[in-house]
């Protein structure tokens, strides 16, 4: 069953009221998504990088109170 069915005939005096979109109606609407998106990456990027920016120096400071030194990976021969 499909529920266009149940709704019956459209009403003449709102057919009467429809308009076309403009041409440019989704591009301007394509265009907003794009913006929020941006935005929201460019929000996440500065908290991320200052947040993870912060952590390194706290290590840093209690790796250099405790005198634990943080493996680099390479090994001394």
């Amino acid at each position: 069953m499909n529920d266009h069915e149940d709704l019956g005939p459209p009403a003449v005096e709102l057919q009467e009221l429809r308009e076309p979109a403009a041409a440019d109606f989704l591009g301007r609407i394509r265009a907003s998504i794009h913006r929020r998106l941006f935005v929201s990456d460019t929000v996440d990027f500065a908290f991320r990088a200052f947040f993870e920016t912060m952590f390194d120096y706290l290590d840093l400071i209690m790796r250099s109170f405790s005198g634990a030194t943080k493996p680099t990976g390479k090994e001394k021969d």
